[in-house]
């Protein structure tokens, strides 16, 4: 199996998709080894919910006694003790950044989580408040907001340094459709993100962040998707092929593309003109 980190996991979502993908086999695909959250609220469904994934058979009575408010969730950790433990190990209540969990303590719970493989996979989606149409509407009504000065806007941050202390095989970053419009110091927030995510090692020295010592890496193949629903609740998403533009597919476009062209397609417009025979 693949393993996973899910960072800024909230009750987690991106969990529960990866947690569903069966292999060739029949064998579940990739394996949540750690997932993070702040919020106390979502961190007790995302702590239940990996709970309920360490029953194979499927989960026991006590799990649906707990979900009716018959028994508490401590007394249902106390009949299933082991699968309490495991899901204890696979989640973590904390917070990232500078008011959390200390930088040398966030890199230990992710090198144990991953076993020092490098072939594993960084999910997440750093907080959309900032960045949402709506969170932007209400913030403009507080007196006095600056978003330079909204933490939340450099969230994403805590994301970059992971992928530079670690080197994932891959990641997934999800957020909101508002990421596209949002701005930071009057530049759009999503190229930034974007050419961050190519060099974490340039955009941390920019922000005054140090990272574990190592050989740098570039990601050169990044696609943020944003998906989303017009007029006619066509699932749509934007893509970026590695040319500096924003590409509007449907999602029949993408899954129904030539294996070939696919994998152009991760490897960027300038690939893709370069190929032999395009």
């Amino acid at each position: 199996m693949i393993r996973v980190v899910d960072i800024f996991a909230g009750p987690g979502g991106l969990s529960e998709g990866l947690a569903s993908v069966i292999d060739d086999r029949g064998q579940p695909a990739f394996d949540l080894r750690l997932s993070i959250e702040k919020e106390a609220h979502a961190f007790e469904t995302l702590r239940l919910r990996t709970f309920f994934r360490q029953f194979a058979a499927g989960a026991p009575d006590d799990y649906y006694r707990c979900l009716r408010g018959e028994i508490a969730p401590t007394d249902l950790h106390d009949r299933h003790p082991s699968e309490a433990r495991e899901a204890n190990s696979r989640t973590w209540h904390t917070e990232l950044g500078s008011k959390g969990a200390p930088l040398r303590t966030v890199r230990n719970r992710i090198e144990t989580a991953t076993g020092g493989a490098g072939n594993w996979v960084l999910i997440g989606g750093p907080p959309c408040q900032a960045y949402s149409i709506a969170g932007r509407s209400r913030n403009r009504s507080k007196p006095g907001y600056d978003p330079n000065k909204d933490g939340r806007q450099r969230l994403y941050v805590e994301y970059l340094q992971i992928l530079r202390d670690h080197w994932p095989a891959a990641f997934v970053m999800e957020n909101v459709k508002g990421l596209l419009s949002a701005t930071l110091e009057n530049e759009r927030i999503f190229h930034r993100i974007l050419q961050d995510l190519r060099d974490p090692t340039t955009a941390l020295k920019r922000e005054g962040r140090s990272a574990l010592r190592g050989r740098a890496h570039h990601y050169q193949r990044i696609g943020l998707r944003t998906y989303f629903k017009p007029p006619g609740d066509v699932c749509q998403y934007l893509c970026d092929f590695g040319d500096k533009w924003q590409h509007l597919v449907e999602l029949k476009d993408i899954v129904e593309l030539p294996e070939i062209f696919g994998c152009r397609l991760l490897d960027g417009a300038r690939g893709w003109a370069e190929s032999p025979g395009s």
